[in-house]
């Protein structure tokens, strides 16, 4: 297990975490002298973590945003009665900006699901740049309505009442996020994302399948007829 960092400046010389950073959500419609200005000031921490090391957790909570450089890192929400998955971050995704804007109450855990390297920008650079740029400041509003949205969804499929419905739920949501109508399908993944066991997530599929509304075959799903699903969960 490791864990190591260093402190890196951003200098012209590290052309690919540059590269990096202006895909960021943060420096999005900026123009290249206004970006240059903002990041010339920043310093990022690159952090590198190990399979299975814990990120975030509500006992050892950060407050810093964190931007996945590469890997893949898995946020969990853990219940009394067992964890729901409630996303993955991978390559260019971002983790924490609730709690490098303030938030304490972290109920939520974030590790690695394999070797990552995290760069992490302090809350007081965060905070700052929300300050000293209204088109960085309108970034964020839109990135936090998305996250709004995204749980709203994952609320709606988690309150149905019944498997198949949080079943015809979930791959509803999958196509909105992804645009695609053939999905990847992990059935441990959607058993921990829709509190179900196994067994019952693949009587759901069957079920689904005999009604004609998707289509299931070997580790993917298709969605056959998307509007008898999304009826369905209503």
């Amino acid at each position: 297990m490791y864990n190591m960092y260093q402190m890196i400046h951003f200098t012209e010389e590290d052309r690919k975490i540059k590269d990096f950073v202006k895909n960021m959500f943060l420096f999005q419609n900026l123009s290249n002298e206004e970006f240059e200005k903002l990041t010339s000031v920043i310093d990022f921490e690159k952090i590198k973590y190990s399979r299975g090391e814990t990120i975030y957790s509500p006992t050892a909570h950060i407050p810093k945003i964190g931007f996945v450089f590469d890997g893949e890192c898995e946020i969990i929400c853990h219940k009394s009665d067992g964890k729901t998955i409630l996303n993955s971050a991978k390559a260019g995704d971002s983790f924490g900006i609730l709690a490098a804007l303030g938030e304490k109450d972290f109920k939520t855990e974030i590790y690695s699901k394999k070797n990552t390297t995290v760069l992490f920008m302090d809350s007081t650079e965060l905070i700052n740049l929300i300050y000293s740029s209204p088109t960085v400041a309108m970034n964020v509003i839109k990135f936090l309505s998305g996250k709004v949205a995204f749980l709203n969804r994952k609320l709606n499929t988690i309150s149905k009442s019944s498997v198949e419905k949080k079943l015809a739920s979930y791959l509803l949501s999958r196509y909105r996020a992804e645009e695609k109508l053939n999905l990847t399908f992990n059935i441990k993944k959607c058993s921990e994302s829709i509190s179900a066991g196994r067994a019952s997530v693949y009587r759901a599929l069957e079920s689904l399948k005999s009604k004609g509304y998707i289509q299931a075959e070997d580790k993917t799903v298709t969605i056959i007829d998307y509007k008898k699903l999304e009826e369905y969960t209503k």
